[in-house]
C-alpha cells in the first residue's frame, strides 16, 4: 500500500463558462498579453470597444470570473495562463503528486531557491490551485480539490511511527496497546505519544469491550481520504469488513 503519492488527481477544472463569460475572459487574456493589469475598469474600458451585452449582464459574468477565480483583480495573468510557466506547472504537479508537501520540499524538489519558490506558490494560492495550512512548524500545500476537514488526518500519517501504527493496524486490525507493543519496534512512550496523535486526529478509534481497550483504523476517515492514500474502495470495503468481522470474534 503506497501513500502519499498521488496519481489520480486531475489538473483543477473551476467548471465550464458561460458564453458571455468566455468572452469576458477573451477580453481579460487580451489585457494580459499586453502587460496590463487586470482590473474592473480596464476591462471595462476594453469591452467598450467592442460591446458584447448589456452592462447588467457584463457586470455579473466579471463578478462570476472573479469569483470562480478565472481572473484576479491585480493581476497580469488570468486563471488559464497560470500554468503556462514552467516551473509553476512542475510545482503544482507535485503538489498533486505528493498533497501535504511543504516548502522546504518543494525547493529540494525544483532546485529553486525559497523566495522563488514562495511566489510561484503564492499565484498557484492565489487563482485557486493550491491551499497552505500551517501543520507543527511546517507550511504544508495541499491541491485546492483536498477537504480541509481531513488534512490534520492525512498530515498525522506521514510521521513515520505514526504510519507504522497505521500499518500494523492495517495488517493486522483490532488491536491492544500490547500487541502494538509485541509487533512495533518502539519504545512504549513513544508507542503512546503516536497512537494518541492517530486517535486525536481520528485516524484511530478506540473501542472498550470487557474493561479492554482495542484500536481500529477509522472508516469516516480512510474513506474520504482513499484517493490521496492511493487505497481503492474495493480495498477499503473488504479490509473493514474484515476488521468488523475479527472485532466480534475478539469481542
Amino acid at each position: 500500500m503506497a501513500l502519499f503519492e498521488n496519481e489520480s488527481l486531475e489538473t483543477g477544472n473551476k467548471g465550464d463558462l458561460s458564453i458571455l463569460e468566455a468572452q469576458l475572459l477573451k477580453f481579460a487574456e487580451r489585457l494580459a498579453a499586453a502587460n496590463k493589469i487586470i482590473t474592473i475598469e480596464t476591462l471595462y474600458k476594453e469591452i467598450s470597444q467592442n460591446p458584447i451585452g448589456p452592462e447588467e449582464e457584463i457586470s455579473q459574468a466579471i463578478y462570476h470570473l472573479i469569483l470562480k477565480k478565472y481572473i484576479v483583480v491585480g493581476s497580469k495573468i488570468t486563471r488559464r495562463q497560470v500554468l503556462l510557466n514552467e516551473n509553476r506547472n512542475r510545482i503544482y504537479q507535485h503538489v498533486l503528486k505528493i498533497p501535504g508537501c511543504h516548502l522546504s520540499e518543494i525547493k529540494q524538489f525544483m532546485g529553486m531557491k525559497g523566495q522563488l519558490a514562495k511566489w510561484h506558490l503564492a499565484v498557484l494560492e492565489k487563482f485557486d490551485y493550491v491551499f497552505s495550512l500551517r501543520y507543527l512548524k511546517y507550511l504544508t500545500y495541499f491541491p485546492n480539490e483536498f477537504d480541509e476537514n481531513y488534512v490534520v488526518p492525512y498530515l498525522s500519517l506521514k510521521n513515520e511511527n505514526s504510519y507504522q501504527i497505521f500499518s500494523t493496524l492495517w495488517e493486522n486490525p483490532v488491536l491492544t496497546l500490547v500487541d502494538l507493543k509485541i509487533l512495533l519496534p518502539m519504545e512504549l512512550p513513544t508507542l503512546k505519544y503516536h497512537l494518541n496523535k492517530l486517535i486525536d486526529s481520528k485516524v484511530v478509534q478506540i473501542q472498550v469491550k470487557n474493561n479492554q481497550s482495542y484500536y481500529l483504523l477509522n472508516r469516516d476517515v480512510l474513506f474520504p481520504l482513499q484517493q490521496f492514500l492511493n487505497i481503492n474502495q474495493e480495498e477499503l470495503l473488504n479490509f473493514f469488513q474484515y476488521q468488523d468481522t475479527v472485532f466480534r470474534e475478539k469481542c
